[in-house]
């Protein structure tokens, strides 16, 4: 709640919003007036095809733009992923950001054509003076020109300023961020760092301290990460997976048990948990014949389990049949009444 990051989603909305607005509106730049009402109006001529041209072709790039932006859906926590996202799946929307932006300190540092238009307005009402407008005009175009190489000039060194920072800050990020890549402890950690209300990331990483490194063991740090983990979904049925393999290793058996049973009605930690179920009962019923009445409970409410979505099952299969049955029989029926 207190976590200042959340504002990026919002930053990026304002800023697709102004790019939008950009795509569709642009930025007015006023134009000179005087002349001749032919001149006039041949000039609001090619002005409006000028801008339709930059309309469209503003559009066209803001699309482009936004289909770049389309490949960060993944991400976007919209719909939940189930797996780490690898950093590869940011590159598409870089180099879409870093066309736009490109275009846009090129807009920036080009000068405008309002001295062009000046110019040409300045030749077009003294043609009655062509050698000192000849003259003016050279030394207003040398002049202007001047000009605007000092403020591209100047433009240039403030991107530079703006840029550098920037260019250092990312090189460093991507350099910290493939080292991370080099190993699963630095990733998991970066990853909790990053989003730590993952659910994937704090279960996978307690993993790490339940023994899959041997010198990071510390099983009450993993147990801390899998509660975080069942407290932020509690449907998320892998952590009783996770629970029993801790518990077995602290010798907290009753409690290997419980989390056991519950791994085997999850579907996707079964396979994996009936394994371990039937050696540890194949060895535990031997050494102690009192635990049979754990095990039949146990068994019974997997049982349970099983049968009643069998029956869920079943019972949607038994719909689709059904519904199967009653079309043959009206397709029957058209067919006799066609016939008759």
């Amino acid at each position: 709640s207190g976590d200042a990051r959340l504002l990026l989603p919002v930053l990026m909305v304002l800023v697709f919003a102004g790019i939008a607005v950009w795509g569709w509106c642009g930025w007015k730049v006023p134009s000179s007036g005087g002349g001749s009402s032919s001149n006039n109006n041949s000039k609001r001529t090619r002005r409006r095809q000028k801008e339709h041209e930059d309309k469209v072709h503003r559009i066209l790039s803001t699309l482009v733009f936004f289909s770049w932006m389309a490949t960060l859906f993944p991400i976007s926590g919209i719909l939940k992923v189930g797996t780490f996202v690898a950093d590869r799946i940011v590159v598409a929307s870089s180099v879409g950001t870093c066309i736009f932006a490109g275009r846009l300190l090129a807009l920036w540092m080009t000068p405008r054509e309002s001295n062009e238009a000046t110019s040409t307005s300045t030749t077009s009402t003294t043609n009655n003076k062509e050698k000192t407008t000849a003259a003016t005009t050279t030394k207003e175009e040398t002049t202007s020109h001047m000009s605007e190489i000092r403020n591209t000039t100047k433009s240039f060194k403030m991107v530079i300023l703006f840029i550098s920072p920037c260019f250092i800050t990312l090189a460093m990020r991507t350099h910290s961020r493939a080292a991370a890549w080099m190993d699963s402890v630095p990733l998991f950690e970066s990853s909790l760092v990053t989003c730590p209300r993952s659910i994937k990331s704090n279960l996978e990483i307690s993993k790490i301290y339940s023994g899959l490194v041997p010198h990071m063991v510390d099983y009450e740090k993993s147990l801390k990460l899998i509660r975080t983990a069942q407290s932020i979904d509690p449907t998320y049925c892998d952590v009783h997976q996770q629970y029993s393999h801790v518990y077995f290793h602290q010798q907290k058996y009753i409690r290997f048990e419980r989390e056991m049973a519950q791994s085997l009605r999850c579907p996707f930690t079964m396979g994996q948990a009936m394994g371990n179920w039937n050696k540890y009962w194949k060895v535990v019923l031997k050494q102690d014949a009192s635990a049979k009445g754990r095990y039949d409970k146990y068994m019974a409410s997997i049982q349970e389990e099983v049968a009643r979505r069998e029956e869920e099952e079943g019972g949607s299969s038994g719909d689709r049949k059904k519904m199967k049955k009653k079309k043959e029989k009206e397709e029957g029926r058209r067919r006799v009444g066609g016939g008759g």
